[in-house]
């Protein structure tokens, strides 16, 4: 006796996706307000951080207990926009998808984590979110 694949349904297509897009995101976002929050501790202010700057170029920023939150933050910073980037297409391609059309609060989800998935690559692209990520590497 064989069965045959279950057909998707609205009720299952897309949901990864969205799932796997937002959850991208907010650990990207905060990975990055960690490394924005270690930084303003030693400047007293919020700041992008750079590699041999004036405020944590002398002192160990992620002492002890803080050095596997640092290898995460990086860990994250470094492979988030890439998935989010492929994320992004297939939910592009999704978007159009009949069945996901069909359930409107679905598409919407879909949609709004989408958009944050770009965002993600977008910031992980310019200056302030590459400088960020050379100063964790440091």
């Amino acid at each position: 006796m064989t069965t045959s694949p279950r057909p998707a349904t609205t009720e299952t297509t897309g949901r990864t996706s969205t799932r796997l897009q937002f959850a991208l995101a907010a650990a990207y976002f905060l990975a990055l307000g960690i490394a924005l929050a270690r930084a303003a501790h030693f400047s007293g202010r919020l700041y992008l951080p750079e590699m041999g700057d004036g405020h944590t170029g002398n002192v160990e920023v992620w002492p002890g207990g803080w050095l596997p939150v640092a290898r995460l933050a990086t860990f994250t910073m470094l492979f988030a926009p890439f998935i989010a980037a492929v994320a992004a297409l297939d939910a592009a391609v999704r978007l159009t998808s009949p069945l996901i059309r069909a359930a409107r609060g679905r598409w919407w989800a879909l949609l709004a984590s989408t958009v944050l998935s770009v965002l993600v690559v977008v910031v992980a692209v310019l200056p302030p979110g590459r400088q960020t990520l050379t100063w964790l590497l440091d």
